[in-house]
């Protein structure tokens, strides 16, 4: 097995704490090569790219499934973690205030651009068909 170094351990760690209900380990190589890297596996598709920030290693991942909404993180060499913005396909507004719906859904969608650029600028983009759905606005099927 490649040597690893201690504090990348606890990123290894917490990573597949995570996803451990699925099987889903970090390769080791990636690890030891700081490479970024894709897993699909068990329905989950997971970029994955290492990075430094005031002195700590980091492992930043964007993790899609269709069954569930997706998950954006950045797991440092202590364990920490912080979620960070992902793209959400829901909003939440106020039926009785006339235009809420409108200008929640306005405003989710700019907010989903925004992190959808933020990913593409990391290589964490990635494609769905509920991304695609949550970066447009897509008129409602016509009632007949």
């Amino acid at each position: 097995m490649i040597f690893l170094r201690y504090r990348m351990k606890a990123i290894k760690r917490k990573f597949e704490q995570y996803f451990k209900n699925w099987d889903i380990k970090l390769p080791d190589e990636s690890i030891a090569g700081r490479s970024p890297g894709l897993i699909r596996q068990a329905g989950w598709s997971i970029k994955y790219i290492f990075g430094k920030e005031d002195g700590r290693e980091y492992l930043e991942f964007y993790a899609m499934h269709r069954m569930t909404d997706d998950i954006h993180m950045k797991i440092y060499d202590d364990g920490k973690s912080v979620e960070l913005d992902e793209i959400s396909s829901g909003y939440c507004f106020d039926p009785d205030r006339p235009g809420d719906e409108g200008r929640a859904k306005s405003e989710t969608i700019k907010r989903n651009r925004r992190t959808y650029k933020e990913l593409q600028k990391k290589g964490l983009d990635m494609m769905s068909v509920n991304t695609y759905l949550s970066l447009n606005e897509v008129p409602p099927p016509d009632k007949k």
